[in-house]
């Protein structure tokens, strides 16, 4: 009985570790949520945006180089958090569970998630390091109009 409810419980922080990556991708204002620099597309190649928010070529460039470097980061660290799931659904898949086992695979997952929160964070943190606060207040304005109504983006975007 003690196994089944700690299998239950188990799948249960299973199935949440497995949506953290989902739930982290919704638009937070993150400067990388609209695209990814090997794409071409982005708020800081957006005309609009430049024009508003008065970004300098040199930092448009700058960013352009953080972002990349962050997206070579995530695929390593998307890897390591698979792999890690993989490894916890394998002993949950097993007959007789090992709990240590269990319980190692899952502070894996939990530090492979908390890795890349860290590095999405740190690259936001450092995207807002090379605007001015005035650059900072302005990009939030207009990030924030092209959500539209309660945070959400709009279902269509403007041309």
């Amino acid at each position: 009985m003690k196994k089944n409810v700690l299998s239950k419980l188990l799948l249960a922080a299973l199935l949440v570790a497995a949506s953290l990556p989902a739930l982290a991708q919704v638009a937070t204002g993150d400067p990388g949520d609209d695209a990814t620099p090997a794409r071409g597309r982005g708020w800081w190649n957006d005309a609009r945006v430049i024009e508003r928010v008065g970004l300098t070529d040199d930092q448009r460039k700058k960013i352009e180089e953080r972002l990349y470097d962050s997206g070579q980061r995530m695929i390593d660290l998307r890897a390591d958090a698979d792999k890690a799931q993989l490894q916890l659904s394998k002993l949950l898949a097993a007959a007789d569970l090992d709990d240590a086992a269990v319980t190692r695979a899952m502070e894996q997952v939990t530090g492979a998630h908390c890795a890349i929160e860290r590095e999405r964070n740190q690259t936001r943190v450092d995207v807002a390091r090379l605007l001015t606060r005035d650059q900072r207040v302005a990009l939030a304005r207009v990030l924030e109009s092209k959500r539209g109504v309660e945070g959400r983006r709009p279902l269509m975007r403007r041309r």
